[in-house]
C-alpha cells in the first residue's frame, strides 16, 4: 500500500514525539508545545501538526509568551503538513530565521549479517551509556540531569548500544521501538576512532536489533548539511521522505 506524503509526515512526526519526550507537553487547539529546559530544539518547539482553529497571531503570540517565561527562544518545528498551510510564510513575516533544515530518511529492515562481537545493547539506560554519550556528544553539564530524565520517560523498547574497541567505548547509538518502526537516534563515533568504518558497524547492529524487535522499517533524521552521515545513510538504503525545519525568534 502506497502511504501519502502527508500521512508519511504525521506518522514519523508522531513516532519522534514519544522518542523524544519532552518534560512539558500542553495540547493547544492542534499544536503541541513542547518544552524540556532548552535541551534540543525538537523537545523545546511548538509542533503545529493537527488542525487548528483559532486565530494564528493570537496562537503565535501566546506561544511566545510561554517561551519567553521559559527564558528560552521561541521555535516552531516546520514541516509540509502544519497548520495553518500559511505559518511557515506568517513566522517569516514575523521576524522567525529559518534553521537546522533536517531530511528524515526510512529504510525497509532486513538481516545485515551476524551482530559484530564488539557491539553491546541494552534495554535499559545506564549511567555508564550515558556518560559516554554526553562526552561524545559535547553536551554541557547543565543538561546532564535534564537528558537523563527524558531518556527515562521513553514509553517504549529502547536500544542503548555501544561498540567497543578492547576496553574502550568508540561509538555510541539509541535505537527506539514503537510497533513495527524503530527510530535512530544519536549515532557517534569518537573522533579519535572516526574513519575506520564504525559507523557502519553501528548501524548494522541497530538494523538488526531492530529486526529482533519485530519492527520491519527504520527512520531517522539528519541535518542536510552533514555530508559525511548521508553518504553512509545512502549506502545502507535509506531514502529520504520529507525534511523539516526550525523558524526561531530570539525571546529578548
Amino acid at each position: 500500500m502506497v502511504v501519502a506524503y502527508q500521512d508519511i509526515i504525521r506518522q514519523i512526526e508522531t513516532l519522534s514525539f514519544k522518542a523524544l519526550p519532552a518534560l512539558e507537553t500542553r495540547y493547544y487547539d492542534g499544536w503541541l508545545i513542547r518544552y524540556a529546559n532548552g535541551y534540543t530544539k525538537r523537545a523545546n518547539s511548538v509542533n503545529p501538526v493537527y488542525a487548528s482553529h483559532e486565530d494564528t497571531d493570537l496562537k503565535i503570540s501566546r506561544c511566545e509568551a510561554f517561551y519567553t517565561r521559559k527564558k528560552l527562544p521561541t521555535i516552531f518545528k516546520m514541516t509540509d503538513n502544519i497548520y495553518p498551510q500559511e505559518l511557515d510564510a506568517i513566522l517569516e513575516s514575523k521576524q522567525y530565521q529559518k534553521a537546522s533544515e533536517t531530511g528524515v530518511y526510512t529504510l525497509p529492515l532486513e538481516r545485515r549479517g551476524s551482530l559484530a562481537a564488539d557491539v553491546n545493547i541494552k534495554s535499559k539506560l545506564t549511567d555508564q551509556w550515558l556518560t559516554t554519550f554526553i562526552k561524545m556528544n559535547h553536551i554541557d553539564e547543565e543538561k546532564h540531569k535534564t537528558l537523563k530524565q527524558m531518556f527515562n520517560l521513553i514509553p517504549t523498547r529502547c536500544g542503548f548500544l555501544r561498540l567497543m574497541d578492547g576496553n574502550t567505548v568508540v561509538g555510541v547509538a539509541l535505537g527506539v521501538i514503537d510497533k513495527n518502526w524503530m527510530g535512530i537516534f544519536d549515532v557517534a563515533v569518537h573522533q579519535d576512532h572516526r574513519g575506520k568504518g564504525h559507523g557502519r558497524t553501528i548501524m548494522d547492529a541497530l538494523l538488526n536489533w531492530g529486526m529482533t524487535q519485530q519492527a520491519d522499517t527504520a527512520y531517522l533524521q539528519l541535518q542536510c548539511d552533514n555530508a559525511v552521515a548521508k553518504n553512509l545513510y545512502m549506502s545502507l538504503g535509506f531514502t529520504e521522505q520529507y525534511r523539516y525545519w526550525y523558524r526561531v525568534k530570539d525571546f529578548t
